[in-house]
């Protein structure tokens, strides 16, 4: 493991202090469990988000079915 500084913002270092005394684990374990956590988001694709079709009555997950069966989508 290699040694790094970190700023951050006085509130957050009080966050951290208080949830390190409540759990009862270590400052620099909760920042590396943090950390590795959002490299872990950033590396996933984000999956597409469907708007569905209320206003017709129908589920976007029913519309992209039928337009997939009908050849529009691939």
């Amino acid at each position: 493991m290699e040694k790094t500084t970190v700023y951050i913002d006085p509130s957050c270092k009080r966050e951290l202090e208080a949830l390190a005394k409540r759990t009862g684990r270590p400052q620099a374990e909760l920042l590396r469990e943090a950390l590795v956590q959002y490299i872990d988001r950033q590396r996933r694709p984000s999956l597409p988000t469907f708007v569905a079709s209320a206003a017709v009555g129908g589920h976007a997950a029913d519309d992209l079915v039928a337009r997939r069966a009908a050849g529009s989508v691939g």
